[in-house]
């Protein structure tokens, strides 16, 4: 089976996909995903017709936000219904994926029109001088964020002079964005909202749910363009076509759940998972293979509890020395799976293989041992054995609930 690259950038990304694997079978491969269908003609349906049955399920299931980002970009551009997705967007995933640093690259990309591969501090230094000349904008939601810092509001000022109190009207981030951004049809403006569901979106974005829609947006010849009338200022406020927003959202946060679902209706969510294969996780730290460790501990999560509350591949970048090892663990990954299994250490025991890291001691005469973590001078943490004994078998974790 061959999908022609002729038609549009959608069904030639979707040609990319399907990957022959027998003479008979049809395997789709989904690009920076492990998921894979298997595609069998039934009786009664010619080559033809199975060919487009496959082009549409793999235009429809992936080349709207399960391809990868480059592929995903071109995709937007080609079609109104891309370009309307990619207006807001949510990276959403467990701590440590990248998502807040893929949120600015992308905020890069799309001012820039393209994607081009930076260093990292030559992706900083673009991006903060896109933020000084006022074309993005960064802000993290948090419980006391309220409507009043992100559209308008009464705020107190004290006088230089007089000393004295008084009250005038300010402009939230939002607001100040949205006007720049209206003055400059033809040039893009980008939001970044880190946390997005750690605010109270409700009350955050007010009558924004409705004018955030990309069909409700204004542009020459929008049809169904929207306006509301600003409650404190009583002025008429629409948001322009050419203001992106992206979100970043961590999974693990149990808050997902009351994340408002007119919002969820209005984004388009971009996972970002752990990468135990990136190119920054050294496969050699004192004897220590950090992408077998990793992937290891991510194994035993998900089996213990979900996929969403894995360990991010960022926590290992960059470590070269067991002694940086040590660091990260005892700093970050042990509080995280203490947060993650409310302090039951015998399931984090677990999920290190029983390795050294938590102890148990019984007491005569005790029903249970008492668990704790190894003391931060322990020389078992310079030990590259006990790392091993979390990248063996599953075996020792799986009985244990």
């Amino acid at each position: 089976m061959h999908l022609a690259h002729s038609g549009s950038v959608d069904e030639r990304a979707a040609a990319n996909l399907i990957r022959k694997n027998t003479k008979d079978d049809e395997w789709i491969d989904v690009r920076g995903d492990k998921r894979r269908y298997l595609i069998t003609a039934l009786d009664g349906i010619d080559d033809g017709d199975l060919l487009e049955n496959v082009a549409r399920f793999v235009r429809k299931r992936y080349t709207r936000g399960y391809l990868s980002e480059g592929q995903t970009m071109a995709n937007d551009r080609a079609s109104k219904v891309g370009s309307a997705a990619r207006l807001n967007r949510i990276l959403c995933g467990p701590p440590g994926t990248g998502k807040t640093y893929d949120s600015i690259s992308m905020a890069v990309e799309v001012i820039d029109g393209r994607r081009v591969k930076r260093e990292r501090k030559e992706l900083t230094d673009h991006f903060n001088d896109l933020k000084s000349r006022g074309r993005v904008e960064f802000v993290t939601f948090h419980q006391n964020y309220a409507y009043e810092d992100f559209i308008e509001g009464i705020r107190p000022v004290l006088g230089k002079a007089e000393r004295e109190l008084h009250y005038e009207l300010r402009d939230g981030i939002f607001k100040q964005i949205a006007e720049r951004a209206r003055k400059e049809p033809g040039n893009p403006y980008v939001l970044i909202i880190d946390e997005i569901n750690r605010g109270n979106i409700a009350k955050i974005f007010g009558e924004l749910i409705t004018l955030i829609e990309p069909s409700k947006r204004t542009k020459e010849g929008a049809v169904e363009a929207a306006e509301a009338t600003l409650p404190y200022s009583g002025e008429p406020f629409s948001v322009p076509a050419n203001l992106y927003l992206i979100g970043t959202m961590n999974t693990a946060d149990r808050s997902i759940a009351l994340l408002d679902v007119a919002l969820r209706r209005r984004f388009n969510f971009v996972e970002r998972m752990p990468n135990p294969k990136h190119e920054g996780i050294a496969e050699d730290i004192g004897g220590v293979n950090g992408r077998e460790l990793l992937q290891a501990i991510n194994a035993r999560i998900v089996e213990k509890l979900d996929r969403e509350r894995q360990i991010g591949h960022t926590f290992l970048i960059g470590v070269q020395t067991l002694d940086e090892l040590k660091r990260v663990f005892q700093n970050q990954i042990i509080p995280l799976l203490q947060e993650y299994f409310y302090d039951d250490y015998e399931k984090m025991r677990a999920v290190l293989n029983d390795n050294a890291f938590i102890t148990s001691t019984r007491r005569e005469g005790a029903e249970r041992p008492v668990f704790d973590v190894l003391p931060p001078d322990d020389a078992l943490w310079l030990d590259a054995k006990e790392y091993h004994k979390i990248c063996g078998s599953n075996s020792g974790a799986t009985d244990r609930e």
